[in-house]
C-alpha cells in the first residue's frame, strides 16, 4: 500500500510541475477547462492506477486466503455402525478314533440273583358300616288356633243419643249456642272434623266450657256436656 501512495504522491507533483507555471515565465491565456485537464490524463497515470488495483485485488486474495475456513456443519448423520462380521468357526478337530482292543479271553457274566416274589399286599378289610338307625322325632302337638274373639257389644259411644231438642231445659239453658255447619268424615279419627260456630274441631276437642267433641259422624256430631251426651245436627 506504501509503494502505491507513493507512486500516487509522485505523479501528483509531477502533474503539479508541468501545470504551474513559474515567476518569471509570461502568463498564458486561461484554456478552457476539459483542456486544461488533458494533460493530467498521460498515460502513465492510467498504468499507476492499473497497478494499484492489481495490488489492491492480490492483497485481497491473500487476506482471504488466510482466513480461516468455517468449521464444517455437523454431520448429518452419525456413521451408524458396522454389521458385525459373523467370524469363521473354528474347524472342529476330530478326536482321532480309540485303537482297536485286542481281543481277550470272554469275562464270564455272573448269573443274576433270582429275585424273590414280593409277598402279597395285605389290604385290611373296610369296618362294617353301621346301618342308620331311626331317629325318633318327637312331635309337640300343634296347638289349636285361639277362636277370634267375638266382636264387642257395641260402646257407649255407639249407643244413640238424644237430641239437642230432647234435653232436660236446664241443661238447654246452660248451653252455649251451638250452630251447626257441616262436618268432614273418614274412616281415620283422627281426619275427621265439625265445623261448628265457625271453629273447626277434630274429635276430643273442647267447643266451650264443658263442652267437648266426643264423635264425628257423616253427617251429625255428638257432644258431651257435663256428662250428658248429645247428638247436633242442622
Amino acid at each position: 500500500m506504501s509503494y502505491i501512495l507513493d507512486a500516487l504522491r509522485r505523479a501528483e507533483s509531477e502533474r503539479a510541475r508541468e501545470t504551474v507555471p513559474g515567476l518569471h515565465e509570461p502568463q498564458a491565456a486561461l484554456a478552457p477547462l476539459h483542456e486544461r485537464e488533458a494533460p493530467a490524463r498521460a498515460p502513465w497515470l492510467w498504468m499507476a492506477a492499473g497497478a494499484a488495483l492489481v495490488l489492491l485485488a492480490g492483497l485481497a486474495w491473500s487476506l482471504l486466503a488466510r482466513t480461516p475456513a468455517p468449521a464444517s456443519a455437523t454431520p448429518a448423520a452419525a456413521a451408524q455402525p458396522a454389521a458385525p462380521v459373523a467370524q469363521p468357526a473354528a474347524p472342529r478337530v476330530l478326536a482321532p478314533p480309540p485303537p482297536a482292543v485286542a481281543a481277550s479271553a470272554p469275562l464270564a457274566v455272573a448269573p443274576a440273583p433270582s429275585l424273590a416274589p414280593p409277598a402279597a399286599r395285605v389290604v385290611a378289610a373296610p369296618p362294617p358300616v353301621e346301618a342308620p338307625r331311626p331317629v325318633s322325632v318327637e312331635t309337640s302337638p300343634v296347638p289349636s288356633p285361639t277362636p277370634a274373639p267375638a266382636p264387642a257389644q257395641a260402646s257407649a259411644e255407639d249407643a244413640p243419643a238424644p237430641t239437642l231438642a230432647q234435653l232436660p231445659d236446664d241443661l238447654r239453658r246452660a248451653l252455649p249456642p251451638l250452630r251447626f255447619e257441616g262436618t268432614v268424615y273418614s274412616e281415620v279419627p283422627a281426619n275427621r272434623m265439625l265445623m261448628v260456630n265457625g271453629q273447626l274441631l277434630h274429635e276430643g276437642e273442647a267447643i266451650g266450657h264443658d263442652l267437648t267433641v266426643e264423635r264425628i259422624k257423616p253427617k251429625t256430631a255428638v257432644l258431651r256436656f257435663r256428662g250428658q251426651r248429645f247428638e247436633l245436627t242442622r
